[in-house]
């Protein structure tokens, strides 16, 4: 399958400033509005030695080791904004994810 045949994964800001992308589905359940994250990788701010500036690089969110399940629940209250992400970081986050999910197996 190729990259653009993937969904468009989503930036979500936490209300404890964990970053977040991600595959989400929006729900609602008996409380309201609810979100179904589906292989969420957390946003690791890495600074460059060589330019000064930072990069980004993935990590999972909840390592696959310590819970296989990897798709979570979280509340709209603790949500402070979600985004679509950029082409690139779509294809940085799908290839991210493919890797890890080989990688826990």
């Amino acid at each position: 399958m190729d990259i653009s045949d993937y969904p468009n994964a989503k930036l979500v800001r936490l209300q404890n400033g964990d970053d977040v992308i991600s595959e989400v589905v929006e729900m609602e359940d008996e409380n309201g509005v609810i979100y179904a994250l589906f292989h969420p990788l957390k946003v690791v701010y890495v600074p460059s030695e060589s330019t000064g500036y930072l990069t980004v690089a993935f990590m999972p969110w909840v390592f696959p080791r310590l819970c296989e399940q990897q798709e979570f629940i979280i509340h709209s209250q603790d949500i402070l904004f979600m985004a679509d992400v950029t082409p690139k970081m779509n294809e940085y986050y799908w290839n991210n994810m493919d890797y890890y999910t080989k990688k826990a197996t």
